[in-house]
């Protein structure tokens, strides 16, 4: 994201996940992650010192949507889902790899650039946060995809409440 051109972040910006642009330190989030008590959603630093988690919490934290339409109750048909990955070059045996989307993010696009070409920029900037950064898969090369309903729309992914969907994903996980 650090090489992205202010054009790309503002799209960034655009679609709600302006807030992943500032963040720097993985490793902090790491090591909070290991200090998470899911029983409790607390932060564990001592007996006496508990930080207690809400989804709110991850979007002031990672600067990301907690938008009023949850992730999880759109659903997308296999028509949609196809749309989406040839939106964005993701085909055949590499229909969630990771590495098609890279390409699509080091792609040059401006203003002058089509819907499509946008479009395609910011459903593969999602897509790939959300794997590599805010709930990656067990392999890791491929994604999830059952957050791709929210991806239908792109002028409507800020007003999906990536942040429940982290937080659950963050606490079944851990």
């Amino acid at each position: 994201m650090s090489k992205f051109s202010e054009f790309k972040k503002e799209l960034v910006r655009d679609i709600g996940f302006g807030g992943l642009l500032e963040v720097h330190n993985l490793k902090l989030s790491a090591w909070l992650l290991s200090r998470l008590d899911t029983d409790e959603s607390c932060l564990v630093f001592s007996e006496s010192r508990r930080i207690y988690v809400h989804e709110k919490d991850i979007g002031i934290v990672f600067g990301i949507p907690c938008g009023d339409i949850d992730v999880s109750s759109i659903d997308i048909s296999p028509e949609q889902l196809d749309d989406i990955r040839n939106t964005c070059g993701l085909c055949g045996k590499d229909s969630r790899s990771f590495k098609s989307l890279e390409y699509v993010l080091q792609k040059h696009i401006d203003d002058r650039s089509s819907r499509l070409e946008l479009d395609r920029f910011k459903i593969s900037f999602v897509i790939f946060v959300m794997g590599h950064l805010l709930a990656p898969s067990a392999n890791h090369n491929h994604g999830n995809c059952d957050f791709w309903a929210a991806l239908k729309d792109t002028d409507m992914i800020y007003r999906f409440n990536w942040c429940r969907y982290m937080y659950s994903y963050v606490m079944e996980a851990a």
